[in-house]
């Protein structure tokens, strides 16, 4: 190398140094640093520079002058081609001759040698390669190579060692822009937190703001939604809606999330993060509502497509909290008025009503002068549910009841206790259907939920007299436990003279049965006639054949022959009032302890 070319030299490095120092361009610092380099070298008329990726293991395109970009290599892998070898091997090589290239390049055959043209016209292989690492704190971080493709002049050891300084600034100048990059990273990163920090506390002081005001439900899942701009809905542990975002009024989830696993995890083991559930396109966010160690249900975004941020994600946290402190005060104001309730129904029991008893039913708006009654629920859910579902679904029962009596206007009580629901109702004296509505009433109930059973005492004046219909109500269960019946609802006063003949033996009851029916039931067992059917619809119908016909969808002239066919086998006669008693009795107690359909 002449005066003049290391002079030149020389000053590349110093203002390679001036431009490193004053540029934050990673990037331009990059391309400047290439194409002076090719400038410097009389012998170089291209160049690449690769940084490593260390996280893929790969070798990244970075900069590049003199070559057609679409035939370079834009990832290497180490031990591959010119730059990744030189890499690989953390050694520079000076490559003057295309023997010497082909000998190098032997362990790369999937690397063919016209890749190593520059994809110009008229163009050959490189006559000589110069190739070295950068490096900094004894890390390699990439790779420099320039070539010469169209002079006649070799690479010297000296045009080596300048190309290894231009390195050392190359990887200064990547070191400088990195950490320039990390600390406005960490900057933003800084503002970011304080700003989520900042939005977070707020969103605490407006949650706690509403629980002061007392806003309910609503006001916590109105401002949720405000928040994360998303619907929200809450639902109980049987994913059944207890209130909505004003938005959020026609969200559902889908049914497949009653079968998710991560769901049966929640009801299960009370997990208490934030579960995405996806399905399809669609994804939900569901935070379990935990209080008191009991959880209580789920409260759910509906984002549709869209994702919820780190904020959001801590609001809906946030919010879940709240929801179960508004959900347990709730629960105990409904409880400590249930015990006043429970107080007054078992002091009424006792028969023993004063000032006192009289005044505590006062205050629920029930006047001890009235018509009083009672309805008892058997629970019997036999549904393999987990405690807390059979809990929750115990619970919804005993609400649903209450919220049946409001919308009837009906004045009463609910209390639950074990696997009862005692249900007390009272009508003013005025009422003259009062029987009727209480037996609609117990109807009503049934259609509530298919796994209980309903029993309803009589009313009686005066609440001093409630422990009469309890005792009734009673009664009409023990029936039902020793005689189990189709029909789910008993009401004592249907029963009549029945409820004092079921409490016989059932050996005494089979035989009165027997010594009534027994040749209708073989004549019936012989022919299939459905005598026993017909005569049963005929009691049903007070002896209305042309109803009977009509139910049983026969002709008239079939049901009315049925009719006298059943007289004369019995030998009773059905217009003698001692005769027509025990056929209707024996056929009444024939149908409840077969459990016949209507019994």
């Amino acid at each position: 190398m002449d005066y003049q070319q290391k002079l030149k030299s020389y000053n590349l490095l110093i203002k390679m140094g001036e431009n490193i120092t004053s540029s934050l361009n990673n990037d331009e610092i990059l391309d400047y640093i290439l194409k002076e380099v090719i400038a410097v070298f009389p012998a170089a008329d291209a160049g690449v520079l690769y940084l490593y990726d260390e996280a893929q293991d790969i070798l990244r395109l970075q900069s590049y002058a003199g070559f057609d970009g679409d035939i370079l290599l834009k990832n290497i892998p180490p031990g591959v081609a010119i730059s990744g070898t030189t890499f690989a091997r953390k050694k520079s090589v000076i490559i003057n001759s295309v023997e010497e290239l082909k000998e190098y390049i032997k362990a790369t055959p999937d690397i063919p040698l016209e890749r190593f043209t520059r994809g110009m016209p008229f163009d050959e292989y490189p006559k000589a390669i110069m190739s070295t690492c950068l490096i900094i704190h004894d890390q390699i971080i990439g790779v420099i190579t320039v070539d010469n493709y169209g002079l006649a002049q070799k690479f010297s050891e000296e045009d080596m060692e300048l190309l290894k300084a231009a390195a050392d600034y190359a990887a200064i100048a990547i070191f400088q822009s990195n950490m320039i990059k990390k600390e406005k990273y960490y900057i933003k990163e800084l503002q970011k937190s304080k700003q989520d920090l900042e939005k977070m506390l707020m969103i605490q002081n407006h949650f706690t703001d509403i629980i002061l005001r007392e806003t309910g439900f609503p006001g916590i899942l109105d401002y949720l939604a405000e928040i994360i701009a998303f619907p929200v809905v809450l639902y109980n542990i049987l994913l059944e809606p207890v209130g909505h975002s004003q938005n959020g009024a026609d969200c559902q989830l889908p049914a497949s999330f009653l079968n998710f696993s991560r769901y049966n995890e929640f009801v299960k083991n009370k997990l208490k993060n934030i579960m995405p559930y996806k399905v399809e396109q669609e994804t939900y966010f569901i935070s379990p509502v935990i209080g008191k160690n009991k959880l209580l249900g789920f409260l759910v975004v509906f984002p549709g497509t869209q994702e919820l941020g780190e904020v959001e994600k801590l609001a809906l946290s946030y919010a879940s909290m709240v929801a179960a402190q508004e959900w347990l005060k709730q629960d105990a104001v409904f409880e400590t008025a249930q015990k006043g309730k429970g107080d007054l129904f078992h002091g009424a029991l006792s028969g023993f009503i004063d000032k006192s008893l009289i005044q505590h039913a006062e205050k629920l708006g029930l006047d001890y002068r009235d018509y009083f009654g009672v309805i008892m629920v058997k629970k019997g859910f036999s549904t393999p549910d987990s405690s807390l579902e059979e809990a929750a679904r115990e619970d919804k029962l005993l609400k649903d009841i209450i919220s049946l009596l409001g919308r009837y206007s009906i004045n009463g009580i609910v209390i639950p206790e074990r696997n009862l629901i005692y249900v007390m109702v009272s009508f003013p004296k005025s009422t003259k259907t009062g029987q009727k509505k209480i037996i609609e009433i117990g109807c009503e109930i049934l259609q509530l939920n298919e796994n209980i059973q309903i029993t309803v005492g009589q009313l009686y004046e005066n609440l001093s007299n409630l422990s009469k219909s309890y005792t009734e109500a009673w009664e009409c269960f023990e029936i039902l436990d020793k005689y189990p019946m189709a029909s789910k609802i008993i009401n004592y006063e249907q029963l009549g003279i029945l409820h004092l003949i079921l409490k016989l033996e059932t050996d005494e009851l089979n035989s009165y049965i027997d010594k009534i029916l027994k040749p209708l039931l073989d004549y019936d067992a012989q022919k299939d006639a459905g005598l026993l059917d017909t005569l049963q619809a005929y009691i049903s119908f007070n002896k209305n054949i042309k109803n009977v016909a009509e139910n049983m969808n026969i002709h008239y002239n079939t049901a009315y022959w049925r009719i006298k066919k059943a007289e004369e086998i019995l030998h009773q006669d059905f217009g003698n009032t001692q005769d027509w008693f025990n056929v209707q009795a024996a056929c009444m107690l024939y149908g409840i302890i077969n459990r016949n359909e209507g019994y």
